[in-house]
This record gives C-alpha cells, structure tokens and sequence, in this order.
C-alpha cells in the first residue's frame, strides 16, 4: 500500500524479515516455516503440493527466496490457525513473517524484486505489480479436472479493504485463473467482513488476534477446481505480488497434497418413487464415497418405460436427498435414476426405482416441516368422485424435509366390505408421510363428492394403519370434514400408510349407524 509514514521503518522491516526468515521460524506450539534459503527447492515445493493422480516436472520459482517456503501447524478445521496443517507457502515479503502471534498491523520485507506481467492483467489499468513471488511446473493429471485447497491471507486487512491498491495473487491452470471468487480474482476487496464474510476469518489486533498467525485476516479454505488435458502436459503457475509499493505483506498457502484429479460421487443406492398428479417425488440415500470432493447437487430423471424419449428431470442441492419431478405424463409408467455431482463432474447414474404411474387421482410432494404445506387430490376424470387434501401446518424452527404422498380410491356408489354390518362409501384417501413426528397435527379433509354421491350424512369416517383398524371418528355436519384433531388426540401420528374410509347407512333412510 501507498503510505508515506511507512517509508522510515521499511528499512528495518527488511533486515528484520530477511534475519528471521534465514533459518526456520517457529512458535510452539503454532506455526514452523522454512524458506528456500536453506535447502528446499523449487521441485519440492511442487511436489509438496501434489497429491493423487498428478505428477510433476520442471519446477521453477521467481522472487526472493526468502518468499516462498513450506510451513507446517497449521492445524486442521475451523478452530486451526490456516485450516490445513501443512503445504507451501508464497509471500509477498517474507514467508516466515506468517508466524505468530500478530504482533504488528502492518508486517512488511521490501525484497525489491520484479512484479509479475500475468498478475498485472488482473488488476485495474495503470496498475502493476512488485515482490512477486512465483511458482511454476509442469503437471501430468489421470483425469479431466483437478483441484487445489488455499487460504489467503494478509496484513492489508481490515483498514485498506475497498481503499484500491490490493495484492494480487493467482493461480493459472493453462493460463486461466481459478483462484477466484464470484468471477473476481480473491484478494481483501472480494473477501473480507462486509464482501463473502462467510469465507472471512478476521484476527487484527483490535479484536483480540485470536488466530495464532501475525496476518491481520485471512479467508477459510478455498478450492481452486479446473479442467485440464488427462494424460498429457499442463501447466500451473502459482504466483502472488505486491501492488503499488511493497508495504504490508500478503500470502498465500497451499494444501500439501492437495493438487489432485477430482475423482466423482458413487451412485446414490435405496431409490423410490412415489407417483403424483405429472409428477413423482423421488427419494434415495447418498452414495457410500462422495469423490475426493464434497456432494454439491444431485440430478434426477425419471423415464417412461419403453419411451426413452419421454423424460423429465429435477435438480437439487447436495445436503437435499428428495426432490418432485414434474412434467409427466398421467397414466404412463416411469422409472427414475438419480446421478450425484461433485468438483469432478458427475458420478453415474443410480439403479432405477420403483415404477411409477402419476394420475389425478395420486398427489405426492415434499414440504419443509417449518413452513408446511397442502397436498391436493382435485380428480379430472370422472369416474372419481373424491377430493380432498392433506394439510400440514407449518411447525416453524429449521424445518425438516418430509415426503408426503396420497391417492385416492374407490368410485362413487360403492361400498367398501371392510367396514362390516356398517355401510362405508367405499371412498377415501390414502396416504403416506416419510416423517410423521416432524408434525403435532396432520389434517386430512375430504370435500363434496363422497357425500353427495350417497345422498347422505356422513357421521364416522374409520382410521386405517398398515391395514389395521385403529379408530372410528366421529364427525359431524357436511364437508369439509377434517379428522386431523382425532388422530391428534389419540396420539396416532407416526409414519406408515393410512387410509380413510367415509361411514354411512346407505339403507337408512335416516342415516343412522
């Protein structure tokens, strides 16, 4: 940064700096860095920082040597100093400076060396770069994409966020940077408090320093991910530099054996369809491996059988593992397949599901236990006269996925046997709920046509459970009718299949049961 107060202790900055970073410099337990001015050399910073299924040649580094290095106690997880424990590290001043604990808010070594062209087509015009230091090699993948973890860090935070002159640093796959953030290239202007605060860890001296490292900030742990050649020659460059004078250090660490080729997700195993009204819901269990990188989506579609070419799909979020696949056809037969995704691309395909056959006379959807929702049964053809719904009413706090399906049954004028000596329409709603105890009521409510169609008042509808009688409700007046209160009250919430079956004399003239 541009600062003339900081003209007169730049020099003893740099005979500090270039002091401590000739031999290692530790604190323990925390941080151990040891720079090229001793025995390390370029080749193996590289190959520090491979990892399976790269191997690497004609290693080369530009800059000070006091500038780049490999440290180790970084710790791992969110409480650790870096994030990872070890790996290399390049500086804009000197390396060993990223030892703490932060002692100062403005750590700087002028090392007075050449910038670097590639980091000056990321900054604003009429800017350039100084002090950069730069890693370079040859790599050879086994696959099409690789990744790489970093953390950057820099004692420009917080006081210059937004101010204009940030360090740059990049990381150039091929040529192309992926060392970036929303498409900006990651320094204390794309990452900081205000700007991907979730990506920020803050340690300036005013809040206590709580992270055992002399920079004044620093981002949690970001992934470079790139498509490269499988098999044959790429290139990587890994380079950072200061911009407008020398003044406050930044750095940039990179995970030991981190460079590797993204292997993809497993197949996701245990799928089910539930058929709806041109929609199934799907559900399914993630794979056993997720790939050398997290689940980030999942992709579902769901294929009439014999039909290739009548299909539809849904994508989804890697943390979700159901999701409602609309665009089908009513009385077509589909199966579904769900294919997991990752930094790697995605992995193959599931086996497929149940068949399926959606119908306006089935509904399934899933809700969020926190918000609920209404699932509706309005038939179209007219050999079904019931409607209904199934209402779950919104239980609040982080909510919970809940697949929830239910059809219809029976056609209007007609009797169902299981309800004995007492004459049942043999109508109703069956339905199922993947998590019944995310809900302290479940309203079931059936409108108009069962009730018309027999002429008569209902007064019970029965309670089914897996097959099982397990009550008789008593109701009363006209539809809608909702039962929700009764198996409240009962303590009937639990998952499995129900049913409802609607109650009435249809030889009683008086509609008595």
């Amino acid at each position: 940064m541009k600062k003339a107060t900081l003209v007169s202790v730049l020099g003893v900055c740099l005979v500090i700096g270039q002091i401590a970073a000739s031999a290692p410099a530790e604190a323990d337990p925390g941080l151990v860095v040891q720079d090229l001015t001793t025995s390390l050399t370029a080749n193996d910073l590289a190959q520090a920082i491979v990892g399976s299924g790269v191997s690497v040649s004609n290693a080369a580094f530009t800059g000070a040597d006091v500038a780049a290095g490999e440290f180790s106690g970084g710790g791992a997880g969110s409480s650790s100093i870096i994030g990872f424990d070890q790996g290399v590290v390049l500086s804009t001043g000197a390396a060993g400076s990223v030892v703490g604990p932060n002692s100062s808010d403005g750590i700087t070594t002028a090392n007075g060396t050449a910038g670097d062209a590639d980091l000056d087509l990321l900054l604003p015009e009429g800017q350039s770069t100084q002090d950069a230091s730069v890693l370079t090699f040859s790599f050879t993948p086994d696959a099409s994409e690789i990744s790489l973890d970093y953390v950057f860090s820099s004692d420009e935070y917080n006081e210059f966020v937004g101010q204009g002159f940030n360090d740059v640093f990049g990381f150039f796959v091929n040529g192309q940077n992926c060392a970036t953030v929303d498409s900006s290239p990651v320094s204390i202007d794309t990452i900081n408090q205000n700007t991907n605060s979730n990506l920020f860890r803050n340690n300036d001296i005013a809040s206590g320093a709580p992270i055992d490292t002399e920079m004044d900030g620093l981002t949690t742990v970001l992934i470079c991910t790139a498509t490269v050649t499988p098999n044959q020659t790429n290139t990587m460059k890994l380079a950072i530099g200061d911009v407008g004078d020398d003044a406050y250090d930044s750095n940039v660490f990179i995970a030991a054996g981190s460079l590797t080729t993204s292997t993809t997700p497993g197949a996701p195993t245990n799928v089910t369809a539930i058929a709806g009204n041109t929609s199934a819901t799907v559900s399914w269990d993630p794979p056993a491996s997720s790939g050398t990188s997290a689940i980030d989506a999942y992709h579902v579609t769901c294929t009439a059988t014999g039909n290739p070419e009548n299909q539809a799909s849904a994508d989804t979020n890697g943390q979700t593992t159901s999701v409602s696949v609309g665009g089908l056809t009513n009385g077509t037969e589909y199966r579904c397949v769900v294919a997991a995704h990752n930094a790697g691309g995605f992995g193959p395909d599931s086996e497929p599901s149940n068949a399926v056959t959606p119908s306006d006379a089935s509904a399934s959807a899933v809700f969020d236990s926190s918000t609920g929702g209404t699932l509706d049964l309005t038939p179209t053809e007219s050999d079904l006269g019931t409607s209904g719904k199934i209402v779950l009413p919104p239980q609040g706090g982080t909510g919970t996925d809940v697949v929830v399906s239910a059809s219809l049954f029976g056609q209007p004028g007609t009797r169902d046997a299981t309800c004995g000596r007492r004459r049942c329409i043999g109508q109703g709603i069956d339905w199922n709920l993947s998590d019944t105890s995310a809900f302290s009521t479940i309203q079931v409510v059936f409108f108009e046509e069962p009730f018309l169609v027999m002429n008569k008042r209902v007064k019970r509808a029965r309670v089914f459970k897996n097959g099982t009688l397990l009550m008789n409700c008593p109701v009363s007046g006209i539809p809608p009718l909702p039962i929700g209160a009764c198996v409240q009250e009962r303590s009937m919430l639990s998952d499995g299949s129900w049913r409802v079956t609607i109650l009435a004399n249809g030889n009683d003239p008086k509609g008595r049961l």
